[in-house]
């Protein structure tokens, strides 16, 4: 067994345009939520925004996720973990139905 220490850190992401969008996206509120663990508080998601002509949406978010990180002692290396983004899109507003337009695991 390794020994260990344990970092907290807060990652700080900051969100500035999503760029590439289907075209049927224009006019349509996207958001990017994320999601690390199961835990509630390890979880959240930026403001919505809208996609304009050119399949772009300018963000301008910030994204703070806190984290605690094992560290060997000897060297010095971190243990990984995921971290997952999801862009997400209103389908239904009537019925308030959400679709994952994208996922990544950091």
């Amino acid at each position: 067994m390794w020994k260990k220490d344990e970092v907290k850190i807060r990652f700080q992401l900051t969100l500035k345009e999503v760029q590439n969008l289907e075209t049927e996206m224009v006019g349509q509120p996207i958001w990017i939520s994320w999601k690390r663990g199961s835990k509630e508080h390890n979880k959240g998601y930026s403001q919505k925004v809208k996609v304009v002509k050119g399949g772009t949406a300018t963000c301008n978010d910030t994204l703070s996720i806190d984290s605690t990180l094992f560290q060997d002692q000897k060297t010095k290396e971190f243990k990984g973990k995921s971290l997952e983004l999801f862009l997400k899109e209103v389908h239904h507003p009537s019925f308030l139905s959400f679709g994952v337009w994208g996922r990544d695991v950091l």
